[in-house]
């Protein structure tokens, strides 16, 4: 007798995780379904400021839903704000690589409380080339501070209780589905919008601001952007302004430096990754362990 496959879709009911839906067959996640990944962001960019990365860090987690054909139906994202060690108010947006705007047929669980962006009907953001959702355009609009505790820093201080992120699940549909492998991989192209200023954008190294930034801050101060050659979003030295970890982020105190928090930061940027590849992780001598905050 052949098993069970009540839609007829070719997958087994026992191995299809929407038995009754033709349309979807399976879901994988990132970095996996039990735990967050962190993106974290220096706000001051171009400058590197007091390079503590902790100006804002966002917990990720994406399901993406694909079907027998293994190309993706929903991208189904869920965010929280980790810790805002800034005074801005600064959102965070995704751009993705390969989905054009009109791809997306609706967007839904976004924080879009001010007229800084425009959303247009189907979820994603106007006058974008590639699909960019903006899960929140301020981030205290979507954190809980402790009793007493009403502005400021949030989960910087070790002096203050912590407070809690409200977590956004997102649910993005496409029009029509597209396969994984033109898809790239998460956390896609996170970026920072600095301080309810649309047009600043922070992004990962080598990362491609979107079609409504200001690329004239590109190549000034510390940033040695240079579009020409394909360099974005780092220093002379490599070091990035905004970080992306497949685990929860264990960042600095406030106004500690990221390089003085963790040994081989610095060997791992100036290297392009190549050397301390897991930097971040709490192995013997990679962390000076009075610096980062508990």
């Amino acid at each position: 007798a052949h098993p069970a496959d009540s839609d007829g879709d070719g997958v087994p009911d026992a191995l299809d995780n929407y038995p009754n839906d033709p349309t979807r067959a399976f879901n994988t996640y990132y970095p996996s379904k039990a735990l967050f990944g962190s993106v974290a962001f220096e706000d001051l960019w171009p400058l590197k400021g007091d390079y503590d990365m902790n100006d804002l860090i966002v917990d990720c987690m994406y399901n993406l839903v694909t079907n027998v054909q293994n190309s993706v139906v929903d991208i189904q994202p869920e965010y929280y704000v980790l810790d805002a060690g800034a005074k801005e108010n600064n959102g965070f947006g995704i751009k993705f690589y390969n989905i054009a705007s009109g791809q997306v047929a609706s967007v839904t669980g976004c924080s879009v409380k001010n007229s800084l962006v425009s959303i247009a009907s189907n979820g994603v953001e106007n006058g974008q080339e590639k699909a960019v959702i903006i899960p929140f355009d301020n981030f205290n609009n979507v954190v809980h501070r402790p009793s007493g505790y009403n502005s400021g820093f949030f989960n910087t201080d070790p002096g203050i209780p912590r407070g809690y992120g409200d977590t956004l699940k997102i649910f993005i549909h496409l029009n029509s589905p597209i396969p994984s492998a033109s898809m790239g991989l998460p956390p896609f192209n996170p970026f920072l919008i600095k301080d309810r200023v649309r047009k600043t954008e922070v992004h990962l190294v080598d990362h491609l601001p979107t079609s409504l930034a200001d690329r004239s801050d590109l190549g000034t101060g510390d940033d040695n952007s240079n579009p020409a050659t394909g360099n974005y979003y780092k220093t002379s030295k490599n070091l990035p302004f905004a970080l992306d970890i497949p685990v929860k982020f264990e960042y600095t105190i406030e106004k500690t430096p990221v390089i003085q928090g963790y040994n081989f930061f610095s060997s791992w940027s100036q290297s392009k990754g190549i050397q301390y590849a897991d930097w971040y992780n709490d192995n013997q001598g990679y962390r000076v362990k009075s610096r980062i905050f508990k």
